[in-house]
């Protein structure tokens, strides 16, 4: 009988462990577009509880899943948002084209894949990117063959009586409620030109 209870015990204390295990809360925040093989390349791990001393391993499937390198986890950052530990996780040395992916060893906790390459890194990025603000115009929008918000420029506390139409759409929709901000419309003709003029 005391055996029993011997294993029973044995048994509750392998299952609260693996429990506890399991309920360890961290998250990696990388390049999901990639990083240049020469580049500077560094992630981020947050995370609810202490990760010092453990390990970080990036791994990549060619033919088989292999670990390429490990990072000792040291230095915490300090609370960021609801995380109370970040963590910055330098891999510029892995400099091999490839898909990669993080692991916290030991664990089910890993990231999303993120490629490594040696050119074309931000090309789709930047179609893409102009695609967006193509496709959020405001008024007629050649890409939708739409027009939207003609009449809603009004004018408050200006010379001409409130309410009274003012001709103004044109720029870009900030976000999902369609509104437009000076400083975000500004920022993004700003940004424009800068790369009009770096290429």
């Amino acid at each position: 009988m005391r055996r029993v209870l011997h294993l029973f015990l044995l048994l509750a204390m392998c299952l609260v462990s693996l429990k506890g295990a399991s309920e360890l809360e961290a998250y990696f925040r990388m390049n999901q577009l990639g990083y240049h093989t020469d580049g500077l390349k560094t992630a981020v791990l947050f995370s609810k509880q202490d990760l010092s001393g453990r390990t970080v391993e990036i791994k990549t499937k060619k033919l088989f899943q292999k670990t390429v390198l490990r990072r000792q986890i040291t230095d915490n950052e300090g609370a960021f948002g609801q995380f109370p530990f970040h963590y910055r996780i330098d891999f510029t040395t892995l400099q091999e084209p490839g898909e990669y992916w993080f692991e916290l060893a030991g664990t089910d906790i890993r990231s999303h894949t993120f490629p490594v390459k040696e050119s074309g890194t931000y090309s789709e990025a930047r179609e893409k990117m102009l695609g967006y603000i193509q496709q959020q115009r405001c008024g007629y929008n050649p890409f939708l063959d739409e027009t939207c918000h003609t009449k809603d420029g009004r004018t408050v506390y200006g010379p001409m009586p409130d309410g009274t139409f003012v001709y103004v759409f044109g720029g870009w929709h900030d976000a999902a409620d369609l509104l437009q901000y000076m400083m975000t419309s500004g920022n993004t003709i700003g940004r424009l030109l800068l790369a009009y003029s770096e290429t």
